[in-house]
């Protein structure tokens, strides 16, 4: 016998299945739908890249596919209740989207092109530090 939750995401998606028949021309070529969100070839492909995992690709792909439609069907029902108004909610998010700023910033630090300290910059700190 099914939860009520579970009832309410296959419900959800099956009513994102069943709205329109097309992707939107801007995204292309799609392998998945939930309502107006979409799980591009391209998406999917880059997924099947960074799995770490000796799974057969199909059952990879269909795993990913899965994946990604009941994560979109949990934000989806999330947004409609509107949980991002909840005050802890939205101190979670601030903290998250600062975490990610500060790892895409360290991340771009360690990729910089930093030039070598020239001869005469080694002898100026010598000479000042000595």
């Amino acid at each position: 016998m099914c939860s009520f939750r579970t009832t309410s995401l296959v419900v959800c998606f099956l009513i994102g299945i069943g709205m329109g028949c097309g992707a939107p021309e801007s995204n292309g070529e799609f392998v998945a739908r939930v309502g107006d969100a979409y799980l591009s070839a391209e998406e999917l492909a880059l997924a099947l890249q960074d799995l770490h995992s000796f799974h057969d690709s199909t059952g990879a792909r269909q795993q990913i596919i899965d994946q990604w439609i009941t994560q979109e069907l949990l934000y989806q029902e999330a947004r409609a209740r509107n949980l991002e108004q909840d005050e802890n909610v939205r101190r979670q998010l601030e903290a998250s989207q600062r975490a990610v700023l500060i790892d895409a910033y360290v991340q771009e630090l360690y990729t910089e092109d930093i030039a070598p300290p020239s001869d005469s910059d080694l002898q100026s700190y010598y000479d000042l530090n000595r």
